[in-house]
């Protein structure tokens, strides 16, 4: 399994072999996070975003970027917009407030990741590994993908991976 898939879950394993409709604004379903991302990434990617050893308070309560990033996932106001304009019309709309609740960020993440993850498919021809999910993540977009602030953004982001690794080993 590569390095993609072997965060999903088996059913979401199965269901990404699958052909994935095209996200319209306000017509495509909130996805469930576990499809996406299961616990390991998420937390290495909060740990990239606001400390590998932060707290979940201080995690809550992080801003960044001169004010435009807040919360444990370091959301911007358009990559909220973002989601906003990916959900079901009849989903409750996420909130600038809503960046500093844990469950509502990893809930717009499991929005406007796979919307990137499709982008990144038409334009590479192959799915993202978790390291460029991370790095769509950071970037919001395709555009700024590969910028060089990125590249580093995805180098950490793996060194904080295989940080999270040694420690749940050395815990065992």
């Amino acid at each position: 399994m590569n390095e993609y898939l072997s965060f999903l879950s088996p059913m979401a394993a199965e269901l990404s072999k699958k052909e994935v409709p095209k996200a319209q604004p306000n017509t495509a379903p909130a996805v469930e996070l576990p499809m996406w991302a299961n616990q390991d990434f998420l937390l290495a990617l909060r740990s990239q975003e606001t400390g590998l050893d932060a707290t979940d308070q201080q995690r809550i309560n992080a801003v960044g970027d001169k004010g435009r990033a807040v919360g444990p996932y370091q959301i911007w106001p358009i990559y909220l917009e973002q989601a906003n304009k990916l959900i079901d019309k009849n989903a409750k709309p996420f909130t600038l407030d809503d960046r500093k609740d844990i469950k509502r960020s990893e809930e717009m993440i499991g929005v406007v990741l796979p919307w990137l993850s499709q982008q990144f498919e038409k334009k590479y021809k192959r799915k993202p590994t978790m390291t460029e999910l991370a790095k769509l993540h950071n970037a919001g977009s395709m555009g700024s993908f590969n910028t060089p602030k990125n590249m580093v953004y995805g180098s950490e982001f793996s060194e904080k991976q295989r940080e999270l690794e040694k420690r749940k080993k050395e815990k065992k």
